[in-house]
């Protein structure tokens, strides 16, 4: 009589953040039961052994990593997708065309002696701009880009402030009674 061996399986809940990522095992899709594409979270029998994980989501770089399946229940996987960076215009007026641009406080460049420029910038996070030419700069303005999105800054005024920076200066005086 033959027995049939089966290769052991272990459960693993596999998450992403954000949710919705299709999931590939050993660069295979993974299809539920109505053999469409399964979709973080979701549960996943995989044989014992080494096997390599591959999540991907519109607009956010693939993750791929190896997972090791060496027990029945491996409980629950959460991987954080990075998200593809956004892309942000920012147009001056053409007499500031020398400008540099500033995201949350640092110089990301100048405007190369354009009217536009494009800057990638980080996706979901909120980013202070602001545009300053020598003395003159503007007002911060504040955006928040999603994954792979692009938005349009203009900035139409810089202001030279009114007391830019220290002013030092040595002065003399005279009077006739020290003489």
């Amino acid at each position: 009589e033959r027995v049939v061996l089966q290769r052991k399986r272990g459960v693993i809940l596999i998450d992403s953040i954000p949710p919705g990522a299709n999931i590939l095992v050993d660069g295979k899709l993974q299809l539920d039961s109505e053999k469409k594409g399964m979709l973080t979270p979701a549960k996943l029998r995989l044989l014992f052994g080494v096997n390599k994980l591959t999540l991907k989501l519109k607009n956010y770089y693939d993750h791929s990593e190896n997972i090791s399946i060496d027990e029945r229940d491996h409980g629950t996987k959460t991987i954080e997708l990075e998200p593809l960076p956004g892309k942000l215009v920012v147009r001056v007026p053409s007499k500031h065309i020398s400008s540099r641009v500033y995201i949350n406080g640092s110089s990301v460049g100048t405007m190369d002696g354009k009217i536009a420029k494009r800057f990638n910038v980080p996706a979901n996070k909120t980013l202070q701009i602001y545009i300053k030419d020598g003395l003159a700069i503007s007002k911060e303005k504040s955006v928040t880009l999603e994954p792979a999105g692009t938005k349009n800054l203009t900035f139409d005024k810089l202001k030279v402030p009114e007391h830019p920076g220290l002013n030092f200066g040595l002065g003399l005086e005279y009077d006739s009674f020290s003489m």
